[in-house]
């Protein structure tokens, strides 16, 4: 009996830390369409669907317009970026995913080191631009 509840619990820890395991997000496009930039995510896992919304930090600015979809256990994730927003950001910026909303003065590499609603996705440049 001792086995069985023992198996059980690590059964249990085993599907608790795989769920909390954090998803690979990486940029998959980023594409000129008009005067709108479709700057587009993917995640080795479904985005959340829920009551936050998702926010892309490009250096101290902050972007809250997507369109979200998923597709065989991955997600996509396309944020709109209007032009003339797009050609202020400057190149070598860090670029952060949050999932909900966070203070301005936030440290978010601390974040996305600690927590599994933030990520870090590299550093912004313009010439990844595909027209």
């Amino acid at each position: 009996m001792k086995k069985i509840i023992l198996l059980t619990l690590s059964l249990i820890i085993t599907f608790y830390l795989i769920a909390q395991e954090k998803a690979q997000t990486k940029i998959s496009s980023v594409i000129q369409k008009g005067e709108t930039i479709r700057y587009s995510l993917s995640s080795s896992q479904p985005f959340i669907v829920g009551n936050n919304r998702y926010i892309l930090h490009i250096g101290d600015r902050g972007f809250s317009q997507y369109e979200q979809s998923k597709s065989k256990g991955t997600g996509l994730i396309t944020f709109l970026i209007p032009v003339t927003d797009f050609n202020d950001l400057p190149d070598g910026k860090s670029v952060f995913l949050t999932y909900g909303s966070v203070s301005e003065d936030a440290d978010l590499e601390s974040l996305a080191n600690k927590s599994t609603r933030c990520w870090f996705i590299g550093k912004f440049e313009k010439d990844i631009l595909t027209k």
